[in-house]
């Protein structure tokens, strides 16, 4: 009589017991590189995130940063040396010679690099600066929509420590420029270091947002918003609108330029 083993090792219990458990090592072979393989998705895209959120965020970060060194310059203080330190931390170049009797440094940074159809129009900010004599004598900043040139809506502050012979511009003045052809043409901000604490913070509460979102801004009400009130009752023919207590008036015989980057002579 032939006796046979109960239980074959390839057939009995301790064959399923082994081929269950190399059934759930597949099992966890195939979560783990799953998960390996969305870990690492996950973080490609992440990532990526970061890296246009960062690139798209740029311009308004070194336009915050580009006026806020601008602040460090003191008007009929601040020399020539302070000047060209400051051109030479920011990278802004001189706008043609340049030693201590005159000379004149410029920065631009706009978002011309963004997809057209993300930034439509585009915004673009400048920051100069003046020195003559040795000392810092005139300060300025634009801020435009548009790349190439600021237009056809722009806002523009311009700072001297005095403002000569022209009536109504010290401490602050500011009024609107409009033409047949762009209503909100222009705001410009004349200033002096005497200007109130709340009118140097409303003057200077530009939305830099303008230079990351989604279409910017559409004109100079945007890249300002607490610019005074256009009025409503404008004269036509590019004439300077009376929109407070301080009124502007600049006869165009000063020769403003368009940009309105360029303040007009003071004498």
């Amino acid at each position: 009589m032939s006796s046979a083993l109960p239980f074959s090792s390839k057939t009995g219990p301790a064959g399923y017991d082994a081929a269950e458990e190399n059934l759930r090592s597949q099992m966890g072979t195939k979560q783990t590189s799953r998960l390996r393989i969305a870990l690492i998705g996950g973080l490609t895209i992440f990532v990526l995130t970061v890296l246009c959120v960062s690139y798209s965020l740029h311009p308004a970060i070194r336009a915050h940063y580009l006026f806020s060194q601008l602040e460090s310059l003191q008007l009929g203080h601040s020399t020539f040396e302070d000047a060209q330190r400051l051109a030479s931390r920011i990278g802004a170049n001189s706008t043609g010679p340049c030693d201590q009797s005159a000379c004149e440094w410029e920065v631009t940074v706009d978002n011309s690099k963004l997809p057209r159809w993300w930034r439509g129009s585009g915004e673009a900010f400048l920051v100069s600066f003046n020195v003559e004599n040795s000392v810092v004598v005139r300060k300025n900043t634009g801020f435009g929509v548009g790349t190439k040139p600021f237009f056809p809506s722009q806002v523009a502050l311009i700072e001297r420590e005095h403002w000569g012979r022209i009536p109504g511009v010290e401490p602050v003045a500011a009024g609107w420029k409009t033409t047949d052809l762009y209503r909100y043409y222009e705001f410009i901000v004349y200033m002096t270091p005497r200007a109130s604490t709340e009118d140097r913070r409303r003057y200077t509460a530009f939305d830099y947002g303008c230079l990351w979102r989604y279409k910017g801004c559409k004109d100079a009400r945007e890249l300002l918003p607490t610019a005074d009130p256009f009025s409503a009752e404008r004269r036509r023919g590019g004439t300077w609108q009376r929109l407070s207590a301080l009124s502007l008036s600049i006869p165009a015989k000063l020769g403003f330029r368009k940009s309105a980057l360029r303040c007009p002579p003071t004498n």
